[in-house]
């Protein structure tokens, strides 16, 4: 189901397969939410849909679905960002099968029953990009979508996506944002500090001690001419036992929100840049939110609150 914690909840088994991610943001410009699911609808089966989520009181409906692209994805990686420059939804998804590869799609929303996809859907470069250890986030200062994650190399490595022209534009290349992690660079999360206009992205160490890294990264420049400049990583603490740390930016107290599991329970720590761009991660020891879920890994998710200036 897709809920809230005051909507009644409606089930999506009659357009989505339960598979491992399913992603969903916010169109500013049209005042709706989407989620970017693998069709369980007969007549396109696995296809990567785009449905808008129409919100009216305390009740929540579906809008009608766009097929992305007519052809069978992966159920593991599914990533959607709002770029609010071009005033556009970008997909990301992975095909599986024999094309086995990572796409982008720009899709423009004209209301919750008018959506389409704009250009061609476009295939990262590398053709080296598939699994469901990734993260996308937008940096609207650059006009750009950080795509980043591991291929099971020990490396965290990114790439950026350019949708300024209408349609999806790769870097060509993918390059190591943080080198000679072992057993790391798993299951990262990303938000953006709009303050310090840097990506805040965290990733799994899956080595003794166990941790989950904090590593702000810069963009600049658009599309094949991109630059990531790198900070200084923090990290969460030995105590961590489980990925997912979900990084959470709150620009009224100009700190990341960090959420994640340890040996105590589920619990967090704050982040805050410091220095000049690319900044060093200065964190807090972390503090314990919910010591009845010791030792047991779960996935973090967080968001934050401008109304109440909270994250959740």
């Amino acid at each position: 189901s897709i809920a809230s914690a005051i909507l009644s909840p409606i089930s999506v088994s009659s357009f989505a397969e339960i598979v491992a991610t399913c992603a969903i943001c916010f169109d500013e410009d049209n005042g709706f939410p989407l989620a970017f699911v693998r069709s369980a609808d007969s007549s396109y089966f696995t296809y990567p849909v785009l449905v808008p989520l129409v919100v009216s009181g305390s009740t929540i409906s579906l809008g009608t679905p766009l097929v992305i692209e007519s052809a069978q994805s992966t159920g593991s990686a599914f990533f959607c960002t709002y770029d609010t420059t071009n005033d556009k939804v970008l997909c990301v998804y992975g095909l599986s099968g024999s094309s086995n590869v990572m796409r982008a799609a720009v899709v423009t929303v004209s209301s919750t029953s008018s959506l389409s996809v704009t250009g061609s859907p476009v295939s990262e470069p590398n053709s080296t990009a598939i699994n469901q250890n990734w993260t996308l986030t937008y940096a609207p200062d650059a006009d750009l979508h950080f795509f980043a994650g591991t291929l099971y190399s020990n490396k965290f490595i990114g790439t950026t996506i350019d949708i300024s022209t209408g349609s999806a534009v790769w870097k060509t290349t993918l390059v190591d944002v943080v080198t000679g992690v072992t057993n790391g660079g798993y299951y990262s999360l990303s938000t953006y500090d709009s303050t310090a206009q840097a990506i805040i992205a965290t990733y799994y160490h899956g080595s003794n001690p166990y941790t989950n890294d904090i590593v702000p990264v810069v963009l600049s420049g658009s599309g094949a001419s991109t630059t990531m400049s790198v900070g200084t990583k923090g990290n969460t603490g030995s105590a961590s036992i489980m990925y997912f740390a979900s990084p959470v930016y709150d620009p009224d107290k100009n700190v990341t929100g960090v959420a994640f599991n340890s040996s105590a329970g589920v619990s967090y720590v704050t982040a805050t840049l410091t220095g000049t761009s690319p900044y060093v991660v200065s964190t807090t020891p972390a503090t314990v939110m919910d010591s009845s879920s010791v030792n047991i890994g779960a996935y973090n998710v967080g968001v934050y609150d401008p109304d109440t200036d909270q994250i959740c």
